[in-house]
């Protein structure tokens, strides 16, 4: 693997851990739903049904780090890693560690 590959995949899992994590006074979804997002998108996965993640992903902002994670994830599934890696720096920059 890579360094950048390795940097993306740590990227990736650094996201969803990261991604309840909030800047913002209102957060966008519960902690419920927070939740349910990653149990299914998980499930998907688990299952490779990489079309119904990204439909999972499409009901989400843009911006949302979980989704963006998860499109990532996909993306890098199909040996896409530079798309991966271009979907995940604008949310990597706007959310530094």
């Amino acid at each position: 693997m890579t360094d950048s590959a390795r940097l993306l995949c740590a990227s990736v899992i650094l996201l969803g851990y990261l991604d309840g994590v909030s800047l913002q006074a209102q957060p966008r979804f519960t902690l419920g739903q927070e939740q349910q997002f990653h149990e299914q998108a998980m499930a998907a996965l688990a299952h490779g049904l990489h079309d119904e993640a990204i439909v999972l992903a499409s009901t989400r902002p843009d911006d949302d780090p979980s989704a963006v994670a998860l499109r990532a994830r996909v993306l890098m599934l199909s040996g896409q890693y530079r798309d991966a890696e271009t979907l995940v720096a604008p949310i990597a920059e706007a959310n530094p560690a």
